[in-house]
């Protein structure tokens, strides 16, 4: 392959067949980002603009840039405020100062702020589980507590929290000693902050309410659109009682519910990174700064990341939908046209193979017990990634977009 092949990474693409269950099995998709990502200049390859599409920080909402702008401590009251060691029990709740604003403990289990209308501005999610309750604790977490006492929800401010409000904006905040917002109900709806995790019917949605990133009870960590299709998923299906993680280190994790990794973003190094939906349909992975790691749209259809790994039954697919690369049962990693006719493979076979890109950026694919069975036998270093091309090459970049291995 010569350096004059271009990347072709279209800003509509269809995906065919994204192999999702929970509800939006084999779902046809069309992705159209909202505004543009991709600029006139900045990083290109062969005349593509790409900047977008490898660096969604381009298309960032700009309420991901601040999750409590709008936060302030005064005004509050003794009804609208709780200390470390207060508890809500249910039908019991706080009221904002100017009244408009309710933050209830429902019979139901659930957490939920409503505003003068009863319309929920934000919930825990964690209804269904009578007798639940919330406390703030001394350690400075606010937690929704099941009755026998286990956790089902929290605000992930353990060891800085000190106070907690709602405020008279319809923001709930926790605060730290210096008064600074640490967690906020407005944010949490489009942002899954770190050490927060994802349980069975739990989302967060975009701010326009267009796109949602829901856990689904097969096991499935999805994003979908207003008209409940799939734009892109975590291809863990099957595994009932899985949970996701957005963990403190900035790798974010789908689960077994024997707490095995079924997938991962592979951006752990990220302390406090957190992961956001936005109103373009990527949801991303963003540094404490606003940073961009990694996104479902941007990264996830097309590409194979330093770090990441394709399990069994999993795949990526050409941003038009016309080629993708599946990790077959029988060890064979088989790239593969819109008439399912096989193009390539790397021919190895056995049970429970996967493929990895190393950190060193060799893409190797590996028994069930870890030993190497093909490689790449490359060694581009941080920042490569594998994809799958509209033309229906399957190439290994480097960071600076040099093609470093072709099939």
């Amino acid at each position: 392959m010569t350096n004059k092949m271009k990347i072709i990474l279209s800003l509509s693409v269809t995906v065919a067949a994204l192999g999702v269950a929970g509800g939006v099995a084999g779902a046809a998709w069309i992705f159209k980002e909202d505004k543009p990502p991709v600029s006139t200049g900045g990083k290109q390859f062969n005349g593509v603009a790409i900047d977008g599409l490898l660096d969604p920080t381009a298309s960032a909402d700009p309420q991901a840039a601040s999750d409590v702008e709008s936060a302030k401590l005064e005004g509050t009251s003794p009804s609208s405020f709780l200390k470390p060691g207060a508890k809500l029990t249910a039908g019991q709740s706080l009221t904002s100062p100017n009244g408009k604003y309710v933050l209830a403990q429902q019979t139901d289990g659930n957490l939920v702020l409503v505003d003068s209308a009863k319309k929920a501005q934000w919930s825990s999610q964690t209804h269904g589980k009578a007798g639940a309750y919330t406390k703030f604790g001394n350690d400075g977490n606010l937690v929704v507590y099941a009755s026998d006492d286990s956790p089902l929800w929290h605000t992930a401010t353990t060891g800085s929290g000190a106070s907690f409000a709602l405020q008279d904006d319809g923001n709930a905040v926790v605060y730290s000693s210096a008064k600074k917002g640490l967690w906020a109900s407005k944010a949490e709806v489009y942002k899954l902050y770190p050490n927060q995790g994802l349980t069975a019917g739990q989302s967060r949605k975009s701010i326009d309410g267009r796109h949602t990133l829901v856990q689904y009870a097969d096991g499935n960590l999805v994003v979908v659109d207003a008209n409940k299709k799939a734009i892109w998923s975590s291809q863990t299906h099957g595994n009932p009682g899985a949970t996701t993680h957005m963990g403190g280190d900035g790798n974010l994790v789908v689960y077994s519910s024997s707490k095995k990794p079924l997938w991962y973003s592979a951006t752990a190094g990220n302390p406090n990174a957190a992961f956001f939906v936005q109103n373009d349909g990527n949801a991303v992975i963003r540094t404490s700064d606003g940073k961009a790691l990694w996104g479902t749209a941007s990264h996830g259809v097309s590409m194979l990341t330093m770090g990441q790994r394709l399990a069994v039954g999993q795949f990526r697919k050409s941003p038009n939908g016309s080629y993708m690369l599946f990790q077959q049962e029988d060890g064979n990693l088989v790239l593969r046209d819109s008439a399912g006719k096989a193009i390539w493979s790397n021919s190895v076979t056995g049970k429970g193979v996967a493929t990895y890109i190393q950190a060193d950026g060799n893409v190797v694919s590996r028994s069930s017990s870890g030993d190497p069975l093909w490689h790449t036998q490359t060694n581009p270093g941080r920042g490569c990634f594998l994809l799958v091309q509209n033309d229906g090459n399957l190439v290994l970049y480097k960071a600076d977009l040099k093609v470093i291995w072709t099939r």
